[in-house]
């Protein structure tokens, strides 16, 4: 099974610290994976499935520009929130994410 490491944060792609970890993931696991997961952006977003849900289906997924990615299939999860960040949506999205950064600190 392919280690995946969710990078969760925001102005990632803009971060050289992360491609540095990347870089080292790699170098210790060649088949490693570093997602980078910002909330902020169109098309990263949590899709939680609550109700009857079979076992071979997941019930939470992280999809990251079209990408699916169970939860079940993260082995690590770095958080690096930037303190300068992006204006935050509105809505739900927006909200969710601001409860998550306020219980984190």
């Amino acid at each position: 099974m392919v280690n995946i490491i969710l990078c969760i944060g925001n102005r990632l792609s803009e971060d050289p610290h992360i491609d540095d970890v990347e870089t080292k993931v790699n170098a210790l696991d060649s088949e490693a994976r570093v997602v980078r997961f910002e909330p902020t952006l169109d098309g990263h977003f949590v899709e939680i499935t609550a109700g009857n849900v079979s076992h071979s289906t997941p019930s939470c997924l992280f999809v990251v520009d079209g990408e699916r990615i169970p939860a079940e299939s993260i082995t690590a999860v770095w958080y690096l929130w930037n303190p300068v960040s992006r204006q935050m949506d509105n809505g739900l999205q927006g909200r969710v994410l601001c409860v998550m950064l306020e219980t984190a600190h």
